[in-house]
């Protein structure tokens, strides 16, 4: 027996459509639910589901087809498939076993853990429950008294890593009244500001700006648009990084912190001693230190970076020229937003991912959207992939990559592997002193960021929290204020936004629906497209914004606290902010309904879905 597939009415006005994608093959077996084809209309993108369960049999259309309402697009039977005309499209792996993912990247600059604990950009806290780092100093809430100097101590503080957990904790301290030593053995910014956050940002913003140009015809714009010129691009990253790098330098002199260049080693829980860059050591000792060395990309053994076919985020950075083809390994915020920009520039790009769908930490809704925008892209995503091997030319690389399908033979210029960060702590002579590491090679703190030995703090990428620059920016406030004797409050990491700045941009805060109703809330959802969104249809946006929040029977709309905000679209990394307060705040839906969004603005999406969730919805 066989089930025909109709398109379905999708808006009043609505009569038909265009066929984006398929998202199934003739023989795939699937089930109840289970999204088959993208459809696009004037009003909206959507994915259509199946209604039964079993065989695709046959596809009706083809890419690009228009389709009417209630026109066959499929049949979905028992038994074995009879053929179609359809092209297939990408395939869906939902229900396929998944192997043990690989880390995926964060985006601090800094990437968060591997091993076992992929993190995106939305980043997932790999510690304790809760959001809660699981640690040794079992959590007990600091005595709120300002730490003193014995006789023999030279400062208040020792803060080992200059990046932005370090140098956080080196300002705010010394915002506090205490002296500070600050020990970079490079530039002081680190991870985020020399190689990561602030750079490939402006990486991404000349992206932009070259999208603008080749789409400007459709704005009523000529432009001439003969492409990127790679050496102008670093010049200007190069640039915006200098001038970040000035300020911090005068910021660090103007609190009189003193930077000590060169590497340092803990020998006893109060005493460091530094070799510094012009050969001289120098022993000195504090009653706090903290410990912020951060991270570095991590390279896979069977295919260690080379610098030029086999590159890490930091290698892509500084290319002097652009790759014809690229293969980006991993669909964290790093692999997602260099997939972006090379795209931009016109490079062919392929992520290959060995999770079931990209950005695999972020709420499913959110990832199905920007898989879209990317199909859209001409991005090729392998999704369900795993890398099996890799060879090297001078003048190529070849991948071989496992699907369900079998294996695959890639070629590119070049493979980007953005599987994650190791965390960087050897030589630092923290073993020594006593302090604890995890098995993954993580420093294991409490929840006020206390290690095992009394006295030593650590921050950052060092240990298992969200690899994030702002998160690192608040364990940096967490440390520096209970050393100045302040009270203070862990940090809920689930409240903390999480940022991926492909195009479309990807945010989040809170819980996704997956989390939440593993939490054990009853959960009540909305989801709003920009596409009905006047500023949207003025910049030609797509995307959606999907709340998650707790049912409550009692509430106006039946909707209580928000548990989660989850943004794909134009600006989302800049509109979380007002998600994180909603979250943070445990606002309901009736109190951020009665706010009023400027008209017309990207901004409108976060009122209009909850005002929705009010039972006050005004379009839809």
């Amino acid at each position: 027996m066989a089930t025909e597939v109709e398109l379905p009415q999708l808006g009043e006005s609505v009569t038909e459509g265009v066929i984006t994608a398929w998202l199934v093959e003739v023989g795939d077996e699937i089930d109840v639910d289970q999204p088959i084809v993208e459809i696009s209309t004037d009003k909206v993108d959507t994915e259509i589901p199946s209604p039964v369960a079993g065989t695709v049999q046959e596809l009706r259309a083809e890419v690009d087809d228009t389709i009417e309402v209630g026109q066959v697009i499929a049949v979905i039977g028992e038994g074995a498939a009879t053929g179609g005309d359809g092209d297939g499209g990408d395939t869906d792996t939902t229900g396929e076993d998944r192997q043990a993912p690989q880390a995926q990247p964060t985006d601090s600059g800094q990437d968060a853990p591997a091993q076992g604990a992929p993190a995106s950009g939305g980043a997932e806290y790999v510690g304790g429950a809760e959001g809660t780092p699981s640690g040794p100093s079992g959590g007990e809430q600091p005595a709120a008294e300002r730490i003193r100097k014995g006789e023999d101590h030279d400062f208040d503080v020792i803060v080992l890593g200059g990046g932005t957990g370090g140098y956080s904790t080196a300002l705010r301290a010394a915002q506090l009244g205490l002296e500070v030593a600050l020990i970079e053995k490079d530039k002081v910014g680190g991870t985020c500001l020399h190689w990561g956050c602030i750079p490939t940002k402006a990486v991404l913003q000349t992206a932009e700006v070259a999208e603008f140009a080749q789409e400007a015809a459709d704005f009523g714009v000529t432009l001439d648009y003969q492409g990127i010129e790679v050496k102008a691009l670093n010049a200007h990253k190069d640039a915006v990084v200098d001038k970040m790098w000035k300020g911090l330098q005068g910021a660090l002199k103007g609190r009189k912190v003193e930077t000590l260049h060169g590497t340092g080693k803990l020998t006893a829980k109060d005493t460091v001693e530094v070799e510094l860059e012009g050969g001289e050591t120098r022993t000195i000792k504090a009653p706090a230190v903290v410990v912020a060395t951060g991270s570095a990309p991590r390279e896979l053994p069977f295919a260690p970076f080379d610098g030029k076919r086999i590159i890490s985020s930091d290698h892509a950075l500084h290319l002097t020229k652009l790759p014809k083809k690229a293969i980006v390994l991993g669909s964290g915020a790093v692999g997602m937003e260099f997939a972006t920009a090379w795209n931009a520039f016109g490079v062919e790009v392929t992520i290959v991912e060995l999770e079931s769908r990209l950005l695999p930490l972020e709420d499913p809704d959110a990832s199905k959207e920007v898989e879209r925008a990317f199909r859209k892209r001409g991005i090729t995503a392998m999704t369900g992939a795993k890398l099996a091997g890799v060879e090297t030319t001078s003048r190529t690389v070849k991948c071989e990559v496992e699907t369900k399908k079998g294996t695959e033979e890639l070629k590119a210029d070049l493979l980007l592997v953005a599987v994650g960060r190791r965390t960087v702590t050897e030589g630092a002579g923290l073993e020594d002193v006593g302090i604890e590491l995890d098995d993954r090679g993580f420093v294991a703190v409490d929840e006020y960021c206390r290690t095992s030995v009394e006295g030593v703090y650590a921050v950052g990428d060092v240990i298992p929290t969200l690899g994030l620059a702002h998160a690192s920016f608040a364990e940096g406030f967490l440390v520096a204020d209970q050393l100045a004797g302040l009270e203070v409050l862990p940090i809920d990491y689930k409240g903390v936004p999480r940022v991926t700045y492909s195009h479309p941009e990807v945010a989040s805060v809170g819980y996704t629906e997956e989390q939440a109703k593993g939490a054990g809330f009853e959960v009540v959802l909305e989801k709003y497209p920009f596409q009905a969104l006047g500023r949207a249809a003025m910049a030609k946006a797509t995307g959606m914004l999907k709340l998650v929040a707790e049912k409550d029977d009692d509430a106006e709309g039946g909707a209580g606290r928000i548990l989660g905000v989850h943004i794909v679209g134009p600006r989302a990394t800049d509109l979380i902010g007002e998600g994180q307060l909603i979250y943070n705040w445990e606002a309901l839906p009736t109190d951020v309904a009665h706010l009023i969004h400027a008209h017309p603005s990207f901004s409108e999406a976060i009122g209009e879905a909850h005002l929705a969730l009010a039972g006050r919805a005004l379009h839809g």
